[in-house]
Formats: structure tokens, sequence, C-alpha cells
């Protein structure tokens, strides 16, 4: 099992939409002690921590993980 899982994008602020566009401080995300920080101005997308319990932080975005995507089903009407 890996340790980290990618999320999305956020801002400095940890405001910005990760899915449907919903605002990151309405999910219900419990966020690693002292995070979102954005340590040195410069971290900019969210990784979950599988290992302490599904806890979320900022991270940089140059820093790769493994991840999941989901995309809606769509059907085709001829």
């Amino acid at each position: 099992m890996y340790e980290y899982t990618f999320n999305g994008r956020v801002d400095a602020l940890g405001v910005n939409a990760v899915h449907a566009r919903v605002p990151l401080l309405e999910l219900p995300l419990e966020w690693v002690p002292g995070e979102p920080d954005n340590y040195l101005n410069s971290e900019s997308c969210l990784v979950m921590l599988t290992q302490s319990n599904g806890t979320v932080g900022d991270l940089m975005c140059s820093d790769v993980f493994p991840y999941v995507c989901y995309k809606k089903k769509s059907t085709l009407v001829n």
C-alpha cells in the first residue's frame, strides 16, 4: 500500500476546488495539524496520507505520487 495518494490542486489558502467545484474548506477533510501551510510559498497540491488515517496536507505539485481518477460514465445517443 502506498503512503500517499494525490488528490488535487489547492491554492495558498487551501480554498481552491478539487472535485465538482466544491471549495476545499467545505469538504469533510481532516488536515494534518498545521496544514495547509503553503511552505515556502510553493505548495499548491493536496495529498492524502493513507497511513495517517486519511488526513490531508499540502505539498509541491512537482512531487510525484500514485493517484486515483474518477470520470463519470457518459451515455452516447444516436
